[in-house]
């Protein structure tokens, strides 16, 4: 494999891959997530993290009231983080970090034969809070990545509505550190 040869081992570069569980801001769509990217080490504690992650999901509902719902939601994010070490190990322990995501998102829906489909392209702050295990010279981390907040004004006047979500996506997964 390219990515585990000593070069990479060496260097202040880290690049990983992984695989999460995700959910979106209203928690409608739920599924699994895969994400690529690289840490970049500043200094002992402190590292430079890109990330790009993929999310798509599918909703099939039925209710009560004879409604059916179908959906489907797919999210591209793009973060920059700064992260520090919050344990006295370089190599294992829990790190934390902040930047800006931009957040890539289409949910298109069918609610007995309403469709309507939103895009949007928003800017976001970003957090990652995650634990590293070494697997010497890798490592593998199990992480929360979220994404927000946003506020946004939703519908068509006059029926228009103020929407704030915590946050846009939520992830927790597993990374291995090539």
């Amino acid at each position: 494999m390219v990515f585990s040869s000593p070069v990479f081992s060496q260097s202040r570069w880290h690049p990983y891959a992984g695989a999460s569980a995700s959910v979106d801001a209203g928690g409608y769509f739920f599924g699994p997530s895969v994400l690529a990217g690289t840490d970049y080490s500043l200094g002992d504690n402190i590292s430079a993290s890109t990330y790009l992650q993929y999310f798509s999901a599918r909703l099939n509902d039925s209710y009560p009231d004879g409604t059916i719902e179908k959906g489907k939601y797919r999210s591209m994010v793009a973060a920059a983080l700064i992260q520090t070490n919050l344990s006295k190990n370089q190599n294992t322990g829990l790190r934390a970090g902040i930047g800006i995501a931009f957040q890539n998102s289409i949910t298109r829906s069918d609610i007995n034969n309403n469709l309507d489909t939103s895009k949007r392209n928003i800017f976001v702050a970003a957090f990652r809070l995650g634990y590293y295990m070494s697997l010497d010279p890798h490592q593998i981390i199990i992480e929360f990545d979220a994404a927000g907040p946003h506020h946004s004004t939703e519908g068509t006047p006059p029926y228009q509505y103020e929407v704030t979500e915590l946050l846009t996506q939520l992830s927790l997964g597993i990374k291995f550190v090539f």
